[in-house]
């Protein structure tokens, strides 16, 4: 299932199979301070190539306006410049985005990207919300594209859904999606139909699942199949134990690429935490990443 759409709707199952598993296995440091009504975090990553990536972002809020100022600048050649100015009236809140960055094409040459996102949600509880839409403009060299993302909530039930198209002269939709979810405590099921959301050509249907059997354990599992390709089903199992207030340790095992990931999420105090985490293949070499983090 997708991780950037549909905002929040399954992010107990995505956030269990992906938050500690990074995808860059590297040295991370991170510092974030607050004061008064700002907050400044900068991160250094080296990863396994031995390239230094430093990235900074700053919030500042002004309560007397119902205003917070977000701005976001990395060296990344994938990120680049990003910020957001939000306000709050009555119970929505309401977010316009501004983001500036370099993208890799497949002929391995950056090209500028430029998005422009207006957004509102409001928050019903701290895993799903009564509705969430964003709408949103992005140029390039290429053809530019604008989407829209939304999703209501109706008792414990979501039904979210994007869409993407081309403003050229072929003007088209070239991505899609639609969810329908299902959460309450200790429960979550998510139904999902993709079209183009990893690669043009993917035609994703599946289903995701978050079972927490305790105060300790969690358990999530994800059955998807591509369409397009008539390729056979993909499984991944995952699962979570709070060993200590401080100590969490996670893997998730996909079955189609039979592959481990390990992870372990120790935090030592307030102010500094370490993770360490592995990948297992069935073949070849086995990735190992550490993540260091101090707060202050």
């Amino acid at each position: 299932m997708s991780t950037t759409g549909y905002h929040n709707v399954g992010k107990r199952s995505k956030d269990l199979l992906t938050k500690g598993f990074p995808i860059t296995y590297a040295l991370s440091v991170s510092f974030s301070k607050k004061h008064n009504n700002g907050t400044f975090s900068s991160q250094a990553i080296k990863d396994r190539k031995n390239q230094l990536r430093l990235s900074v972002d700053n919030t500042l809020s002004l309560p007397l306006f119902g205003l917070a100022i977000r701005t976001s600048l990395s060296d990344n050649p994938l990120v680049g410049f990003a910020g957001q100015a939000s306000w709050k009236i009555s119970e929505i809140n309401f977010a316009l985005d501004i983001e500036a960055c370099k993208e890799e094409n497949k002929e391995n040459v950056l090209e500028e990207i430029r998005t422009l996102g207006f957004k509102s949600e409001k928050i019903k509880t701290n895993y799903t919300l009564a509705h969430y839409s964003k709408v949103y403009l992005l140029s390039s060299s290429k053809p530019s594209v604008v989407g829209i993302h939304g999703i209501y909530t109706r008792y414990n039930f979501t039904l979210g859904g994007l869409l993407e198209g081309k403003l050229n002269q072929s003007t088209g939709i070239n991505k899609y999606g639609l969810c329908l979810d299902y959460s309450n405590t200790d429960l979550s099921l998510t139904a999902y139909l993709e079209k183009g959301i990893k690669t043009i050509s993917d035609h994703v249907v599946g289903i995701s699942g978050y079972y927490k059997a305790n105060e300790n354990i969690e358990i999530v599992g994800d059955l998807s199949t591509d369409i397009s390709k008539n390729e056979s089903y993909k499984v991944v199992l995952g699962g979570a134990y709070q060993a200590s207030t401080k100590c969490l340790l996670k893997s998730k095992f996909d079955f189609s690429k039979s592959e481990l990931f390990l992870s372990y999420q120790q935090t030592f105090n307030q102010f500094a935490a370490l993770s360490l985490f592995a990948e297992i293949p069935k073949e070849g070499e086995t990735k190992y990443g550490l993540s260091l983090t101090f707060t202050g």
